[in-house]
């Protein structure tokens, strides 16, 4: 017989909630609740990831040369750039396309 050590929360959600994780863990090859775990993991370490990298910020700085270098003002550049980023923090975005990428990794 197994002793559990790590402490138990009981979790109530709507059966839709509970019909995507389900589907996920699936997909993932784990439990219901190592999918659970994994996800609540992932916010804390996007939480704590507020500083950008420094690829990212030579990515920035690439793309704003580039602009600048077609004619864009620094205001228009600057817009264009903020624009992007308002996309690719927008979390639906990013899980959508983060899927779409390992779904077709997987094929």
């Amino acid at each position: 017989m197994t002793i559990q050590t790590e402490p138990q929360y009981k979790l109530r959600m709507p059966h839709e909630l509970r019909d995507k994780i389900k589907s996920s863990a699936e997909k993932k090859n784990r439990s219901m609740n190592a999918d659970i775990v994994a996800r609540l993991e992932q916010t804390f370490k996007e939480e704590e990831s507020t500083t950008p990298s420094t690829s990212n910020v030579l990515i920035v700085t690439a793309v704003y040369q580039t602009l600048r270098e077609e004619g864009y003002t620094h205001e228009k550049a600057e817009q264009v750039i903020t624009d992007s980023v308002k996309k690719l923090l927008d979390m639906d975005f990013i899980k959508k396309n983060f899927n779409n990428a390992i779904d077709t990794d997987k094929d």
